[in-house]
């Protein structure tokens, strides 16, 4: 029964106003000065209980400093606003740090024991829903294999994160069979060349390689053995039985290439990698998973790429020349692949790491030959400090728009050298002047005189010269191959340099194109 009680101190403290059989109807009739008391001994309206009274208040205003508690641990953890105004009535005008001295421990406990419970309430949809399509035995007496593990829930589902030696993926994991058509298989195809490239980068880079996690599917029930301790039930030992057919939705290169590596590099076997074991809904959701983990997914840009990796040798040497070239490094659009039309910035690091080996035939094949020796990266640097007061000096506009004097947006609006066309054609017909007759950058040696001749050329991009090379019939930028190679023969030429086959040939489709009669 439950007692609507005053807790208006004085002769009527404890008195009882109404009894109701049911809690919601109590809530709703009593007021700020009442009191409700759920209790089995029957109590007679209008009689007085001092000290059952007292007792239940105590309890209530803890329960209340509790809460208090609970709400602002709960919005800390969650990195949330807690509006201590809203609950400042909890506190029984009591200091909240005092409160929080007093009740915060309980309240951690009470936090635990939530989501404790939150996780069996998950395990259970998750058993149930693959038990419904009969997928996950429950066989309590199987022999498992053990792994130490994090136990989660995403979707109201739970499921876990577990630490998996290398040597374990191969006995643990099956592929789908590959004659199977692919909307009847629950993994893609797998590509060898892939899964080797991911055990080369594994056995290359022992210290400092990195494997996100895989995701998996099992087709049996696993059982969670939490460790004791204060940590929400989160932590322990995931078993899951041998028998189980478990595979992977996500990662079967990275697993085909763990495998590769640790034949090659046996002491890698003990090495770990994390893998997210889901319960097994079925065909349909293990397609899903795949489906949402990969479709979701954005690549990141080549400019990031390139920029954020500290292994590759041609990656290295492209922000070593940026940064090293004085006045170059504000000129570089590092995020994103191309320049917007009004960015203060002139060429993106993918331009420029293109100008960069198509100037010095360096590429992915041969950058460790070429550029191994820090010496010859740092020769290089000082090539092309050369190479860019050359152009300063000569090229027409060019000193302008390094130095800011004209915008980079007005540039890019009426002159051809601010465009990643001229520069990559730049590359190309400047080529002869650094290599030796080996093909090898000559740092040092190279005769960089030719390019004085460069001043003779009109920058701006309505100059016939340009036009079907740099410039399309339009007046839009053309950066094609052709494009290209057409514009380094015109540079080549102004500076008095042999023409390549390939530049013949766009030349006399350029001058094909003049020839034919007006539409």
């Amino acid at each position: 029964m439950h007692y609507i009680v005053s807790i208006v101190k004085g002769d009527s403290y404890g008195k009882v106003i109404s009894a109701h059989h049911d809690r919601i109807t109590a809530i709703n009739k009593h007021e700020s000065t009442d009191l409700i008391i759920t209790t089995d001994e029957k109590l007679k309206k209008g009689e007085v209980y001092p000290e059952l009274t007292a007792q239940k208040h105590a309890e209530s205003i803890a329960d209340d400093r509790l809460t208090f508690c609970i709400s602002a641990k709960m919005a800390a953890k969650n990195n949330e606003s807690f509006d201590g105004q809203r609950y400042a009535y909890k506190l029984h005008d009591m200091d909240p740090f005092e409160v929080m001295a007093q009740f915060g421990e309980a309240a951690d406990l009470e936090i635990q024991r939530r989501e404790a419970r939150d996780l069996d309430m998950a395990a259970s949809r998750a058993r149930m829903a693959a038990l419904e399509k009969d997928i996950c035995p429950d066989d309590r007496n199987a022999i498992t294999i053990s792994f130490p593990a994090v136990r989660g829930i995403q979707a109201g589902k739970e499921f876990f994160a577990a630490q998996v030696p290398f040597i374990q993926l191969e006995k643990m994991f099956v592929f789908d069979d590959e004659v199977l058509p692919a909307e009847l298989r629950m993994q893609r195809e797998l590509n060898t060349r892939r899964a080797v490239g991911i055990s080369d980068y594994i056995v290359q880079n022992q210290r400092d390689y990195v494997l996100p996690a895989l995701t998996s599917s099992v087709s049996a029930r696993m059982w969670f053995d939490a460790l004791p301790g204060n940590h929400g039930q989160r932590l322990g030992m995931l078993n899951i039985p041998l028998d189980a057919v478990m595979l992977i939705n996500d990662g079967q290169h990275r697993r085909a290439g763990i495998e590769m590596a640790i034949r090659r590099v046996p002491t890698l076997k003990s090495e770990m990698v994390t893998v997210v074991f889901f319960y097994d809904e079925g065909l349909k959701r293990s397609q899903q998973i795949f489906s949402d983990i990969n479709c979701k997914q954005v690549k990141p840009s080549s400019a990031l790429s390139a920029l954020f990796d500290h292994r590759d040798l041609m990656n290295i040497w492209l922000k070593e020349v940026i940064q090293g070239v004085p006045g170059l490094t504000g000129k570089i659009e590092k995020e994103t692949a191309s320049v917007g039309a009004k960015s203060s910035r002139l060429w993106s690091v993918v331009s420029f790491k293109k100008f960069l080996g198509a100037m010095c035939g360096v590429n992915d094949g041969n950058a460790e030959q070429i550029l191994a020796d820090a010496k010859q990266r740092k020769a290089s640097i000082a090539f092309f400090i050369r190479f860019f007061n050359a152009l300063a000096e000569h090229v027409p506009g060019w000193a302008p728009m390094m130095g800011g004097l004209l915008p980079a947006a007005e540039v890019r609006e009426d002159m051809v050298i601010g465009h990643a066309v001229f520069l990559e054609a730049l590359a190309i017909a400047c080529r002869p002047l650094l290599l030796d007759e080996r093909g090898q950058p000559a740092w040092e040696t190279c005769d960089l005189a030719p390019l004085a001749k460069l001043a003779s050329i009109n920058p701006n991009k309505d100059a016939p010269s340009w036009k079907y090379r740099a410039v399309t019939i339009n007046g839009t930028m053309n950066k094609t191959a052709f494009g290209v190679m057409a514009t380094a023969s015109i540079l080549r030429g102004v500076m008095e340099l042999t023409l390549s086959p390939d530049m013949i040939k766009a030349d006399a489709l350029v001058n094909a194109s003049y020839s034919q009669p007006a539409a």
